[in-house]
């Protein structure tokens, strides 16, 4: 059934919250049948925003969240969320209380920033970790340039006759009516970069760009980085194998604007790999290489079962 994009509850959110429940709608689909990672992750953000009830306006500014299981679609979900050990943070959990026993889906501790009268396109505060700064000047450079001509995912797997493993995919799925369709360009041997053009559904009522789909666009090209190594990458895929977000750290760095000078650009880099598990990071820029967000994911390898 197509999402009914304006049906929003009163703090903007697209994922219906009720209490101490909540629902990840169809559209929002990774592996069949489940929630695209990013979505999860960003779930556990909108609950915690749930709880910031003291706050004027009450903004995400990170999420380390983690992936126990796979996060089912269109069945009410089990929230809980307990104070930190700060004022601003939570600890959030997701938990499928329909299984016999409820089984624990995803945990998180989300940062959240009182920010009444900031602007979407303001910075938030807080900085992206030390380590991270020489790998986000290169990402932002690399942001700034266009490389629509250049060789993208869908070429690789095309010439070596392999099939999208996901079709259906909210962000990257080819298949998906209603999802982003990214299709990112192979840079060089570590980065991807994307083109993101936005979908008006995606606005928020004060001109934002919905927090929720900003998680979401860095999850899938922190896999799509791993093609950078092809070999290994297409030989994953044809050996019936899948990489599956086990855990993201996204930290907001401004305010998502719906329409950032020079529109916005995903560039995401290949960091390790170490059996299976792969990290990569992703950026969210605007076309001056200003940017909005970071996600450090944990990709672990696993067997496809659809």
């Amino acid at each position: 059934m197509p999402l009914d994009w304006t049906a929003r509850d009163p703090a903007g959110a697209i994922i219906p919250l009720a209490g101490d429940r909540c629902l990840i709608p169809e559209p929002f689909v990774g592996p069949p049948g489940n929630a695209n990672g990013g979505i999860a992750i960003g779930a556990l953000g909108y609950a915690a925003l749930a709880g910031a009830t003291a706050m004027a306006r009450p903004v995400v500014t990170s999420i380390e969240g983690r992936l126990n299981r796979p996060v089912p679609l269109d069945r009410p979900l089990g929230i809980t969320r307990t104070a930190g050990d700060e004022p601003t943070t939570f600890a959030v959990t997701l938990t499928d209380t329909a299984a016999s026993p409820a089984t624990l889906l995803a945990t998180g501790r989300v940062r959240v920033h009182d920010a009444p009268g900031l602007a979407p396109g303001e910075a938030l505060p807080g900085s992206p970790p030390a380590d991270l700064a020489e790998a986000l000047r290169a990402m932002a450079r690399i942001a700034q340039g266009d490389h629509d001509a250049g060789r993208r995912l869908s070429d690789l797997t095309r010439e070596a006759g392999i099939p999208h493993v996901i079709p259906h995919c909210f962000v990257c799925g080819p298949q998906n009516p209603e999802g982003l369709r990214f299709d990112p360009v192979l840079v060089d041997d570590r980065h991807v970069w994307n083109r993101w053009i936005l979908n008006v559904r995606d606005r928020t009522p004060d001109g934002g760009l919905d927090e929720i789909i900003a998680t979401a666009a860095l999850d899938c090209p922190t896999a799509f980085a791993l093609a950078t190594e092809p070999e290994i990458y297409l030989e994953r895929n044809r050996t019936g194998k899948v990489v599956l977000l086990g855990s993201m750290h996204v930290q907001a760095l401004r305010l998502p604007l719906f329409a950032p000078p020079g529109g916005y650009r995903v560039v995401a880099r290949r960091v390790s790999r170490e059996g299976r598990k792969n990290r990569a990071l992703a950026g969210l820029f605007d076309g001056h290489g200003a940017c909005y967000g970071v996600g450090d994911a944990l990709w672990i390898e696993a067997t496809i079962t659809w």
